[in-house]
């Protein structure tokens, strides 16, 4: 239950962005470590100005007392939402000039759908099944906006990136080809081998997470692997290789291994990320698929994170989402319990300081 302290006529609207708001809780997880007891945020200008457990309401602040949690706005990595049918380009292997934003349609539903799950940023892809499709691009799903425009080089080291009649024709032909281009270092690949440009690198079985984690180790790459399923015995090689991993979505019907992967690759000391994959997932099957590996023993500290900061983070977008910290773009959602529990509600939605969903809008 909400209940709102001074000029209840903003119930009726967004909050302008030159109010002061306070958002006490029973539980604030600011994106990382144990949630907090009784924390609050102070939010100004759009902008968090204050967040902690001793915070005190500056004199005319609008108070907001929710009894229940405050998290970071959810943190969809790796979706296909809001695009057009230029998704990949098929003429050559390598395309990293390629941009997905191009094909981005603002009015499309799936924002609003992910938005009503409280998931306020994503990161668009370009459609995987061949060595480099462009890059990715992170989109705050309110308005929407663009929030960075080429946000990771996406490579594919599975089967999928494999052709019978052109190059390259095995994992090894299309371990050389990316190999040469991150040597060359010329344009997006020279970036990405200078550490300024994150990857995600698509590896879909045991012998191309091998080969993505080498050629990250060889090249200094930061970024992420797209896909955990095959991890479980390869934890050691994934973690030297300096990456982070998105992890496949984890469904109702998900075996152990899936459940089993995830959670040795926490303990191993790789940084996960849940992967959303929509359209062809619900937003809400982010929350299912956590609950499910906390269940299967994924501390749930570090679920919430996968939600939030760690999949910002590992994504290169860990200046921009995933954590209430002073600075950052009040964006974060109201749960009427944690978001861990399937049976707690979302309740609003904010984003730059704006109710944009839930609350007096419904």
């Amino acid at each position: 239950m909400i209940q709102m302290l001074h000029l209840a006529l903003l119930l009726a609207a967004p909050v302008a962005s030159s109010d002061v708001v306070v958002v006490r809780a029973d539980h604030l997880f600011l994106g990382h470590g144990d949630p907090i007891e009784n924390g609050a945020l102070i939010v100004t200008d759009g902008k968090i100005t204050a967040a902690g457990a001793a915070v005190k309401a500056p004199e005319g602040a609008v108070v907001i007392e929710h009894e229940g949690w405050v998290t970071p706005g959810l943190f969809g990595a790796f979706t296909m939402d809001a695009i057009g049918n230029e998704r990949r380009d098929n003429t050559r292997p390598l395309m990293p000039e390629a941009r997905i934003v191009h094909s981005l349609r603002p009015h499309a539903a799936a924002l609003t759908r992910n938005l009503h799950a409280g998931v306020t940023t994503i990161t668009i892809n370009p459609d995987t099944g061949r060595p480099c499709t462009g890059a990715s691009a992170l989109v705050k799903t309110s308005g929407p906006a663009v929030v960075d425009p080429e946000l990771q080089l996406c490579l594919d080291m599975s089967y999928g990136a494999v052709k019978s009649d052109e190059h390259p024709t095995s994992l090894a032909s299309l371990h050389e080809l990316l190999d040469g281009a991150l040597t060359d270092g010329e344009g997006p690949f020279g970036r990405a081998a200078a550490g300024k440009l994150p990857v995600i690198i698509r590896a879909r079985d045991r012998q191309s997470v091998r080969r993505a984690a080498a050629l990250a180790k060889d090249h200094g790459l930061r970024g992420a692997l797209f896909g955990s399923f095959w991890t479980e015995e390869l934890v050691e090689e994934v973690a030297g290789s300096g990456l982070g991993v998105i992890c496949d979505p984890v469904g109702v019907a998900a075996n152990h291994r899936a459940l089993r992967s995830i959670t040795a690759l926490s303990e191993g000391g790789v940084k996960v990320g849940f992967g959303l994959v929509t359209p062809a997932n619900s937003p809400e099957s982010m929350r299912v698929g956590a609950a499910m590996c906390v269940r299967a023993g994924l501390d749930p500290n570090v679920a919430l994170a996968a939600m939030t900061s760690t999949a910002a983070e590992i994504s290169g977008a860990g200046d921009h989402a995933g954590v209430l910290a002073v600075g950052r773009d009040a964006d974060f959602v109201l749960w009427s319990g944690s978001p861990l529990e399937l049976s707690s509600r979302l309740e609003e939605v904010w984003v730059d300081g704006h109710r944009v969903h839930g609350g007096d809008e419904e």
